[in-house]
């Protein structure tokens, strides 16, 4: 490879010692350890710049959950019922507190309307459990 005009100039350039002021000052500073400091105020635009360093590693990612995020709401927004179906459910509970008011409870109140007398729950039931439909099928269909 031909180099370029720079380097041809610096190569010619001749090598000087580093200051001794200067060696000791980097010296001392590269082996007393990091320092810190301190700003007195963040620097302008400091909020914006943060969020760009948060966000940069992958911001396609952080758009892709931006636009889930918006989907979600939208969606939300849209599955809310409308006033009409507030006002029907509303007047459905009204009816469901009017009619427990009346009757204690709904199994009461199903009770109440059979003119029959209420079976007692600890009475055994009439027949087999295992009794159905499909043994009395075959009793009725002719040999």
């Amino acid at each position: 490879m031909k180099p370029d005009p720079f380097e041809q100039h610096l190569r010619r350039q001749p090598w000087r010692p580093v200051p001794p002021g200067w060696r000791d000052e980097i010296l001392t500073r590269s082996t007393s350890g990091p320092q810190r400091t301190v700003a007195a105020r963040p620097p302008a635009g400091f909020i914006s710049h943060g969020f760009r360093e948060w966000l940069w590693p992958h911001p396609g990612a952080w758009a892709g959950l931006a636009a889930c995020w918006m989907t979600i709401l939208t969606l939300h927004h849209l599955a809310a019922p409308s006033a009409t179906e507030l006002a029907q459910a509303r007047e459905g509970a009204r009816i469901a507190e009017v009619v427990f008011a009346a009757f204690g409870s709904p199994q009461t109140a199903e009770l109440t309307s059979n003119s029959g007398p209420a079976p007692a729950a600890d009475q055994p039931r009439r027949g087999r459990a295992d009794q159905g439909r499909l043994e009395t099928l075959p009793t009725l269909i002719p040999a």
